[in-house]
Order: structure tokens, then sequence, then C-alpha cells
């Protein structure tokens, strides 16, 4: 996540590399024509409000929005998978969430609870960490597949079974 736009990146992306540069949304880019799309975040440009999430991936994370974050994924519960989000935000920020962690306690319920309430355990953060990079290797294998690339080496550089890379030609 860039906070400041990424004027020489882009270029260097649509212009030497010849990849497709889109601005979906204020701040946010999506660049295709490789093997993985990417999301390229200029979150200067991210409002706070409707972004919340994408905002919060930074390192030196305000207390306040670690509580907000806490907060709103309680009320989502099990509605959303957030395990591996979470776990990011936790790696990067242990400070904020430690004083979320206190400021949760002044409002009658531990960090812990919180998570539970959330659904969010040790064995579902694990699970979302494990469907998230399967998913992420599927989709470089679906976009390996539509470059032309033989079933062997898509399995050389994914480690998926060939199995599952041929029901993903299939799909294709």
């Amino acid at each position: 996540m860039e906070n400041r736009h990424p004027r020489k990146l882009l270029k260097y992306l649509a212009g030497t590399r010849g990849y497709t540069v889109e601005e979906t949304s204020p701040g946010i880019y999506l660049v295709s024509g490789d093997y993985v799309p990417i999301q390229i975040i200029e979150s200067g440009k991210l409002s706070e409000r409707e972004n919340l999430w994408i905002r919060s991936l930074v390192r030196d994370l305000p207390a306040v929005n670690a509580d907000s974050i806490l907060d709103k994924a309680r009320k989502i519960g099990d509605k959303a998978q957030l395990g591996a989000y979470l776990d990011v935000l936790l790696r990067e920020n242990p400070e904020a969430f430690l004083e979320a962690k206190n400021m949760a306690k002044r409002k009658r319920k531990t960090f812990e609870e919180v998570f539970t309430e959330a659904g969010l355990i040790p064995e579902w953060l694990e699970r979302g960490r494990i469907q998230g990079r399967e998913q992420g290797l599927e989709v470089a294998a679906r976009n390996a597949l539509v470059k032309g690339l033989p079933i062997d080496v898509i399995h050389d550089i994914t480690g998926l079974d060939i199995q599952t890379i041929e029901q993903l030609a299939i799909s294709n």
C-alpha cells in the first residue's frame, strides 16, 4: 500500500511491461497481464469512513482504528472470513491492538471476548490463511493457463496437483 501516487511504478507497468492498469475506484489500481493480477492501493486517496478495512493495512495503526475494526468484526461475526486480514493487522500493529484491548476492558469486554464473539479463534485464523493461499495459487494457475503454459509447468510453479490444474483448465 502506498501513501503517495505511484506514478513511476504505474508508468513502468503499463509502458515497459505492457500490462493493463485501470483505476477501479479512487486510489485502487488493478494491474492485469501477468500471471497473477496485482492491486496497487494509494492509501492517501481512500476515504477513511468507506475504506476502514483497506486503510488499516498499515504499520502504526492508531489504536482507535484497531478498536473500530474489532468492533465491526464482532458485529459481522461469521458473515465474513476476516481471519487472514486480522492476522496481518495483529502482526504489524501489536501495540495498537494491546491498546485496543485496554479500551475494550473499559467497555467491560476483554480482547478475547471480542474475538470469540466474532468467531475468530486460532483454528479459524489458520483456516483463513490456508484458504487464501489456495485461492491465490488457483488464480495464478488460471492466469498461467490463459497464457498457454503447459500443465506440468504450472504444477511446478504453483505446487497444485495436476488434477486440480486440469479441472481449472476445463472451467476456464
